[in-house]
C-alpha cells in the first residue's frame, strides 16, 4: 500500500485559518487569511486594486530588504548572477513610501508600513490604510 505524498496543513491551521487546497501532482494547504490585507479583502471591505497595491507594496519591502535575513557567506554575487544576496530593491520601496508621505501624510506611510509590514492595524486607522493604497493604485498600477 502506498501512501500519496501531500501537504495539507495541520487540524490546527485549519481551524484557525481559511485554507485553501490547490490541486496538482502534490496537492497542498493555502493559508488565505494569513495577513491582515487577506482578512480586509475576504471581508470586501477593501478592493481586489488595492489588495494588489498592497502585494506589490509587501514586493517591494522585500527586494529591499525589509524583512532582515542572514548574508550568504558562501554566495558572493558576481557578475550577471544571482544577487539576492544584497539589497539591490530599496529604490522602489522608497519611491512608493515617498509618494504616499507627499500625497496624504507621513502618518499615512506610517500606517501604511505597520499594516503591511509589521501586520497591524487599528480600526481607527483603516481608513487612512485605504487612502494609502488608493494613491498606490492610481500611480503606481494604473501608470
Amino acid at each position: 500500500m502506498t501512501k500519496s505524498i501531500s501537504d495539507l496543513g495541520t487540524k490546527e491551521i485549519h481551524e484557525r485559518h481559511s485554507v485553501m487546497i490547490e490541486g496538482g501532482t502534490i496537492p497542498r494547504a493555502k493559508v488565505m487569511d494569513q495577513l491582515i490585507i487577506d482578512r480586509l479583502l475576504m471581508q470586501g471591505r477593501i478592493t481586489l486594486a488595492q489588495h494588489m497595491a498592497a502585494e506589490m507594496f509587501l514586493e517591494q519591502a522585500e527586494r529591499a530588504s525589509v524583512y532582515v535575513r542572514a548574508q550568504k557567506y558562501d554566495a558572493i554575487p558576481a557578475g550577471n548572477g544571482r544577487k539576492d544576496s544584497y539589497s539591490n530593491g530599496y529604490g522602489a520601496f522608497s519611491k512608493t513610501m515617498s509618494l504616499v508621505k507627499r500625497l496624504l501624510s507621513v502618518e499615512h506611510a506610517r500606517v501604511l508600513f505597520d499594516c503591511l509590514i509589521s501586520n497591524k492595524l487599528l480600526e481607527s486607522n483603516f481608513d487612512k490604510l485605504c487612502e494609502s493604497l488608493d494613491v498606490i493604485v492610481r500611480r503606481r498600477l494604473t501608470a
